[in-house]
């Protein structure tokens, strides 16, 4: 288990910054250029992803966001990591890389994703039995 991560200093100074980190695991793939598409930096708060561009493959990374601090790579903790080794480690994977990360996120925007995501569970059921409902009318 990674030891809690210090607040981002964007979120240090301010008071109202209520909420908790998120874990976030997934995979990207290499495009047809051989590319990740990924851009890492480094703040106080450790590495995180700078840029997530789209690329021609179907991957995990919808599941990440710009400022998502690294976790591991490959299942290998980055924290005795420089900058430069976390990249080499991107650079040096195969077709996949396995990536963790953590995400600060506020109560209200969590309040508002649970509420989001209950609503689109909701309309796929309703899709899921108005498509059965037709699939029973073809039977009748």
């Amino acid at each position: 288990e990674v030891p809690e991560l210090a607040l981002p200093q964007s979120l240090r100074g301010d008071a109202t910054a209520q909420g908790s980190w998120k874990r976030i695991k997934g995979s990207l793939l290499r495009d047809s250029r051989g590319q990740f598409k990924i851009q890492v930096k480094e703040d106080g708060g450790g590495f995180y992803l700078d840029s997530i561009l789209a690329t021609d493959v179907s991957d995990d990374r919808e599941r990440f966001a710009t400022r998502d601090y690294l976790l591991t790579l490959q299942r290998r903790s980055v924290d005795e990591l420089s900058l430069a080794g976390v990249r080499s480690l991107i650079k040096e994977a195969g077709s996949m890389i396995e990536i963790e990360v953590r995400r600060f996120v506020h109560e209200a925007e969590a309040a508002e994703a649970a509420r989001k995501e209950a609503e689109a569970a909701k309309q796929r059921e309703s899709l899921q039995i108005e498509r059965y409902q037709q699939q029973m009318q073809h039977y009748v």
